[in-house]
């Protein structure tokens, strides 16, 4: 890619990671045809042909993935989390960022036809994770429904991780726990690196809260 801009965009050609990042536009974002969907079964179909195709090419292993900014369930994370509906954020990157010719789902009129998660409507947008089998470096955040990236030093972490999925690097990657969080709690500094080999982490405590009259 940076051969095909002027002067490599000052990049040496010896600092690259040797990892390609590719994105795709939804239907109707940018060209002018078609109606932007949002995490449903025609973009699912529509991404599943991309990533088949680059799975294809000859420098491609096909072994990890690294779903960053990821969404499992776009009712309970997004839209109505804490059981009230709350599209503001999503508006605001309709106003902003998605800038395309014709329309685009009006959650606020779905959620007003469908309120419960248990609709059709609704199971069409999560996805089904058991059908991923390999390798994935995740991260998360459920303190607010912005999706987070966490820290700039996890890009050194993701490097080892692919070179040891991708180029059978010996770096001591399989030593790393499977889970690790970090809890925020309102009243006390947080908790870091809480480690676990599953999630939820088998030692968490349930307890169901409600308001005093």
């Amino acid at each position: 890619m940076l051969k095909a801009l002027p002067w490599d965009l000052g990049i040496p050609e010896g600092t690259l990671s040797g990892l390609e990042k590719f994105g795709r536009s939804l239907k109707g974002s940018i060209q002018p045809n078609g109606t932007v969907g949002i995490m449903g079964t025609q973009e699912a179909e529509e991404g599943y042909d991309v990533i088949e195709a680059i799975a294809k090419m000859p420098w491609c292993s096909g072994n990890a993935i690294a779903p960053w900014e990821a969404c499992n369930d776009l009712y309970w994370e997004q839209f109505v989390r804490g059981r009230v509906f709350d599209a503001g954020l999503f508006d605001f990157i309709i106003d902003h960022n998605i800038q395309g010719h014709g329309g685009i789902e009006d959650f606020h009129e779905m959620y007003r036809r469908y309120s419960t998660a248990d609709r059709l409507y609704w199971k069409d947008k999560r996805p089904v994770l058991g059908q991923i089998s390999i390798s994935a470096y995740i991260t998360a955040s459920y303190a607010s429904f912005v999706h987070t990236m966490g820290s700039l030093r996890i890009a050194a972490e993701l490097a080892s991780f692919f070179a040891h999925y991708l180029n059978g690097a010996n770096n001591g990657w399989e030593q790393t726990p499977r889970v690790r969080t970090t809890i925020l709690r309102f009243n006390q500094d947080p908790l870091y690196n809480v480690v676990g080999e599953d999630y939820p982490i088998s030692r968490t405590e349930y307890r169901k809260m409600g308001y005093g009259g």
